[in-house]
Order: C-alpha cells, then structure tokens, then sequence
C-alpha cells in the first residue's frame, strides 16, 4: 500500500512515522521544503498512483482546505493510527485523524475528520472532538 502526504514539516514527519506502520511507500508533496516528489498542487498527477492521500499540515484551515479538494477529487483519505496507541472498539475514528502513539480514546468516542490526537493525550468515554481539531496533553 502507497500513501501521498502533503505536507512534510515537523507535522508531516511526525505523521510518516504512523504511517509507515501501515503503508510500505510513503511519499511528500510540499511546497516549502525539498522533502518531497513535487508541490501541494501537484496531487492530482499522482492520482491513481497511491492507495490514499493524507494532510499531514498542523495549520487545521490549511488541513480542512487540501483535504476537501482531495475528496471532491476522488481520493480516498487515510486515517493514521499508531500501533502505539489505545483506541476502544466503539470510538470511531473520521477519515484525515492521526493518533500518535501513547494516545488513549476511551469508549463511546467520535473524532472527527481531519482531527490531530497528539502523542499520549487522552480522550475520555463518549467524547464527539469537532473536525479539524488538535488534541494535546
């Protein structure tokens, strides 16, 4: 499996780490560093060449931004997970989150799309986190 990340700052590298538990290749898209294999607008002449995209960009207007426009172009969205991490069976867990490892969601959980939940933060039972949100310890 392929994933395309946009974006490849400090946010996107945090990001390949989960998705590389997953995906064998991961490749970038950025516009500011000389990480990647083109610029953010570039994804669409890799459509159809990876698996799924990812917005790995810390700024959630930004994150909101690329990730509908993928959408509306007919990627599908991965949703990053770490091994690392304790998620309930009953937590759903939108399209576009990450949840870095040591993070807890608790049961009866909704986090939605495009949702950061960084490294051992906690999310109590029957919690609803709002799209495009960041949640810290």
């Amino acid at each position: 499996m392929n994933l395309l990340m946009l974006g490849g700052g400090g946010h996107g590298k945090v990001c390949e780490e989960v998705a590389k538990e997953c995906y064998e290749l991961v490749d970038f898209l950025d516009d500011r560093l000389d990480v990647g294999i083109g610029k953010l607008a570039d994804y669409m002449s890799f459509f159809g060449k990876y698996d799924a995209a990812f917005v790995a960009i810390g700024n959630p207007q930004i994150r909101k931004k690329y990730t509908e426009e993928l959408v509306k172009n007919g990627w599908t969205i991965a949703t990053l997970i770490s091994k690392q991490a304790i998620v309930s069976p009953s937590a759903v867990v939108e399209a576009g989150c990450v949840v870095m490892g040591g993070a807890v969601i608790q049961t009866g959980v909704r986090i939605r799309t495009g949702t950061i939940i960084s490294a051992g933060a906690i999310v109590d039972h029957g919690a609803n986190i709002g799209e495009y949100c960041h949640v810290t310890c």
